[in-house]
């Protein structure tokens, strides 16, 4: 499925590379999503050990992140809710997606959660048990 994606995990890559400040050692993306929302945090490991949080990424890196999303959707399957990339300094990404947490912590309403199921349908066993539209046997 990454294959597809490629273009997009380039462009979220890019996005961090841009919000990186100089003297970086390693970038974190932690991405969350639900329906048309997309939040991303992220963080800066610098070269003194010190952890820049302060920077954010463009629009256009949290738009290629809400673009994976759809990418990556499978049906019956659905997509994942978080995600979390690493840009090493040899400007390589890793990527990671996370399926069963629920996006945006405790904040996500139950009707974002019911609308993210209409846009990417799961399966009933496939949804986590936290779910509001997961049927209980």
């Amino acid at each position: 499925m990454l294959e597809q994606s490629s273009e997009q995990l380039t462009e979220i890559g890019a996005a961090m590379l841009r919000a990186a400040p100089p003297g970086w050692r390693l970038l974190r993306l932690s991405a969350t999503g639900a329906a048309g929302m997309i939040g991303t945090d992220l963080e800066i490991d610098m070269g003194d050990g010190s952890t820049d949080v302060s920077n954010t990424i463009e629009r256009a890196g949290r738009i290629a992140c809400d673009l994976l999303r759809a990418e990556m959707y499978q049906p019956g399957k659905g997509t994942w809710y978080n995600a979390s990339f690493i840009v090493d300094p040899d400007s390589r990404i890793e990527a990671e997606f996370d399926y069963d947490r629920r996006p945006f912590g405790e904040q996500a309403t139950d009707d974002l959660l019911r609308e993210d199921q209409e846009v990417y349908p799961r399966d009933n066993e496939l949804l986590p048990d936290w779910h509001p539209t997961k049927a209980l046997d």
